[in-house]
């Protein structure tokens, strides 16, 4: 967390994902509210959880809706299809196999 709070943006946001570093942290008070930083917590909750929505997943066939599938080499391509907001649905990149 406070990596995070060295390197971002002054107002900008910290996303803080899941619980890695245990049930509490340290953290630089001073860079939190000098820099004015969110922190913004995202729960990832349980296993459990996450083979529950797999099952949900598989019996009602869902499926992403895809805008647009690149090869590794048009990654660049990739990128600026995401600048331009143009896109509905996931962009993704087919890696060979």
């Amino acid at each position: 967390m406070n990596r995070s709070l060295r390197v971002v943006r002054v107002s900008g946001t910290i996303s803080f994902i899941g619980l890695l570093a245990g049930l509490a942290a340290s953290i630089n008070t001073y860079e939190f509210v000098t820099r004015n930083v969110r922190i913004h917590g995202i729960e990832t909750g349980s296993r459990a959880m996450f083979e529950d929505m797999n099952k949900f997943i598989r019996h009602h066939a869902i499926q992403p809706v895809m805008d647009m599938v690149y090869a590794l080499a048009d990654f660049q391509k990739a990128l600026r299809r995401l600048q331009t907001c143009g896109h509905f649905g996931k962009v993704a990149i087919a890696l060979p196999a």
